[in-house]
């Protein structure tokens, strides 16, 4: 009973790869530059003399979310939508760790949001003092029907 045209899943890649960006990448920052949070018995900085980078910078980022990111049905069919912020930490070794909503819409879409973000692959990690360190990294990931 599922009917669906090979060409509305290429619009709606072409879709959530435009809203992606056009959602935009922003590290938030707050505080001071060591957050009071600690992961593995080690610092969390919110800020680093060098941040922490993605394989293939912005864009590798962002096709990276659009190719993990699933919009789930039940939220397209009741219309949801809206912008997920999602934190979380790059650790000493450049894993993804312990990603965490800091803004929510709706519990499905932050489900796809975190499950999207659980994908990525290493990240180059942050340094502070030329030392790899553990940092904070935020993102939004946007959900729109067109």
């Amino acid at each position: 009973m599922k009917k669906m045209k090979t060409s509305g899943n290429l619009t709606f890649s072409k879709i959530m790869l435009a809203v992606v960006i056009s959602a935009g990448l922003f590290f938030t920052f707050s505080g001071n530059a060591n957050a009071q949070e600690t992961y593995n018995g080690e610092e969390v900085f919110v800020v680093a003399d060098e941040m922490p980078t993605f394989p293939g910078e912005t864009k590798g980022l962002y096709q990276a979310l659009t190719n993990n990111l699933k919009y789930p049905q039940s939220a397209k069919d009741n219309g949801i939508e809206g912008k997920v912020m999602i934190k979380f930490i790059v650790d000493k070794e450049g894993a993804v760790k312990n990603p965490v909503i800091i803004r929510s819409v709706d519990p499905t879409l932050d489900k796809a949001a975190l499950d999207a973000v659980k994908m990525l692959p290493k990240f180059k990690p942050g340094k502070k003092g030329g030392k790899p360190v553990n940092v904070y990294y935020s993102v939004p990931i946007t959900f729109q029907l067109s």
